[in-house]
């Protein structure tokens, strides 16, 4: 395999991995401490919407 293939595969892995682990962890605390409140599917990213009001309380 090229190189440069390898690289780009590293990359698109790295990002996958970064949405899976960090937004997840978002997506594991926000109903755990009820403030989830949905998911934004934005271009190439997952946000994690929260209630910030009920957040201030904690």
């Amino acid at each position: 395999m090229n190189k440069r293939i390898r690289q780009y595969i590293g990359l698109f892995s790295a990002v996958l991995m970064y949405y899976i682990i960090h937004e997840g962890a978002h997506l594991i605390y926000a109903p755990s401490v009820g403030v989830f409140r949905h998911i934004n599917f934005m271009g190439l990213g997952v946000q994690i919407g929260i209630y910030e009001e009920q957040m201030s309380n904690l």
